[in-house]
């Protein structure tokens, strides 16, 4: 954290902070598995990502710059990244 503090406001390192452990908390987007699955299951995956991000967006009501932090720690591979491309936008 120390390191973010230099790069930017402590304002935007604690909402960073808290982005970042919205989704790490969230079973839905754990990693664990995601090296070991077969082209299907990690194309299931990316739409339950997809689906729950999206989800989340809503009921917390984050801006378009909470949202791309958001999905950069949600840090996954192409899948995820044309499902928001096509449903997020930007």
């Amino acid at each position: 954290m120390p390191v973010l503090l230099l790069l930017c406001s402590a304002d935007k390192t604690a909402r960073k902070e808290r982005i970042r452990a919205l989704v790490t908390e969230d079973p839905v987007f754990a990693r664990q598995d995601s090296y070991f699955n077969d082209r299907p299951t990690q194309y299931k995956r990316a739409l339950e990502k997809m689906s729950r991000a999206m989800q989340r967006r809503k009921e917390l009501g984050l801006s378009e710059e909470d949202s791309r932090l958001f999905k950069s720690f949600i840090g996954d591979a192409l899948p995820v990244l044309i499902g928001f491309g096509v449903l997020w936008g930007n």
